[in-house]
């Protein structure tokens, strides 16, 4: 019996999913893992192409785009080994990283959860791949630019662990959902990812309720992946209104009483903020071609798309993505 179960889901990244399966199947004994493969309706040919060029991977096509979490519920339901690994199609693993991964999992079995540690394709340390959970704190000093200008310092990006150089293993609050290995007990006991997270936020929220289980989420230096960011999008606002909308649905699931509100406020701001001091930066540039404030105001001008969450009225893209939307 295989011991893990590899989900991907992909939605317009054929070359990246390839290229993905070539290091899985290239660093990892194949007995060990049964690969799936969620395709959203991707619109490149993904899913005829996984087929043919690797036939022992099990695709799933979905008629309609499902985002993130419900692409991911709908790929682990396919199976039932020991260990679920959730994987994004735009990674790269490298050096035996799924079974160094599963080594750290059963030397540190109350964990739960596991994280591999995240390079860019530079070779640089990703600090996202884990982070703890927000709080008003972290959230004024990534509205008001402190995390941005001090991304080393344990006070100002105390989000991302700031100070910490990822040489060493540690209990996290929350491993990223690019590269996340769970036991598949716990999956099922956490009823998998809420699928109300389109993109984005979705292994905070299944972490933050896995603690509370007794799990104990952890990041390892042991094993290591390439991670090419953000892939499947054309748009860089349509990531930003993702990114929004998961926060405030975030703060809406875990925050309570008053810290709710002042939470979603700062969420609000920050496109404010930012559209202030890039509007600074192109007056000094004086290049409209270079223009730096543009991305924020297209972001603030579809707030109505994400200051409610991915639950409100005014989202249109909690199931349905237009690449190509503005």
């Amino acid at each position: 019996m295989t011991q893990v179960h590899v989900v991907i889901v992909n939605y317009n990244t054929c070359d990246d999913v390839r290229r993905c399966l070539a290091s899985l199947y290239a660093q990892t004994d194949p007995a060990l893992i049964a690969v799936t493969v969620v395709d959203n309706a991707s619109s490149d040919g993904s899913a005829d192409t996984i087929r043919h060029d690797y036939p022992q991977v099990n695709v799933v096509a979905s008629p309609t785009n499902l985002g993130f979490a419900a692409g991911c519920n709908l790929g682990a339901a396919e199976r039932d080994d020991p260990y679920t690994f959730f994987l994004n199609p735009d990674t790269v693993i490298l050096d035996r990283a799924i079974e160094r991964l599963l080594q750290v999992a059963k030397t540190y079995d109350a964990a739960g959860i596991w994280g591999p540690r995240v390079l860019f394709e530079n070779g640089q340390i990703n600090t996202t791949h884990c982070f703890r959970d927000f709080s008003l704190w972290s959230l004024f000093c990534s509205t008001v630019g402190l995390t941005a200008v001090s991304p080393n310092s344990p006070l100002f990006n105390s989000h991302n662990y700031g100070g910490w150089d990822r040489s060493n293993d540690r209990n996290v609050d929350a491993v990223s959902g690019c590269a996340l290995l769970i036991k598949t007990a716990l999956w099922r006991d956490l009823d998998g990812f809420d699928p109300i997270f389109f993109m984005y936020a979705e292994e905070a929220d299944l972490c933050i309720r896995a603690r509370a289980l007794g799990a104990q989420p952890r990041a390892t230096a042991q094993a290591e992946i390439i991670h090419h960011t953000a892939q499947s999008y054309s748009e860089r606002t349509d990531m930003w209104v993702d990114l929004f909308s998961a926060k405030i649905t975030l703060i809406y699931r875990h925050f309570s009483g008053a810290t709710k509100p002042l939470a979603r406020g700062l969420v609000i701001a920050s496109p404010l903020v930012r559209i202030a001091a890039t509007t600074i930066l192109d007056w000094i540039a004086r290049d409209k071609a270079l223009s730096k404030s543009r991305l924020w105001k297209n972001i603030w001008r579809r707030r109505h798309e994400w200051k409610d969450g991915f639950a409100g009225k005014g989202n249109l893209r909690t199931h349905s993505r237009d690449e190509n939307a503005i």
